[in-house]
């Protein structure tokens, strides 16, 4: 079963620890978004990487794509809103 995390800001997603990438949707906010995943925290390496424009929404279905490690998640513009869905 897939969990659901909301973010808005760079952070680790609480309880993403070692598991699988279910979909990022990713909505740019007053300027274009950008979320970064990285597994093994902040510093770690880069599992993947999706941009919206303004106003606009972008979805991607990762299908299981595994991780280890914490998962942090990047996320650069203003106001952005990111949904991530891990297992």
């Amino acid at each position: 079963m897939y969990q659901p995390y909301h973010v808005t800001a760079s952070a680790n997603i609480a309880g993403a620890v070692g598991g699988t990438i279910h979909s990022v949707l990713i909505t740019g906010g007053a300027n274009a978004a950008t979320v970064t995943l990285k597994e093994q925290g902040a510093s770690g390496v880069v599992v993947a990487v999706l941009k919206a424009g303004v106003n606009t929404s972008v979805s991607h279905n990762f299908d299981g794509a595994v991780y280890s490690g914490q998962l942090y998640a990047l996320i650069t513009g203003t106001t952005p809103d990111v949904t991530i869905e891990v297992g």
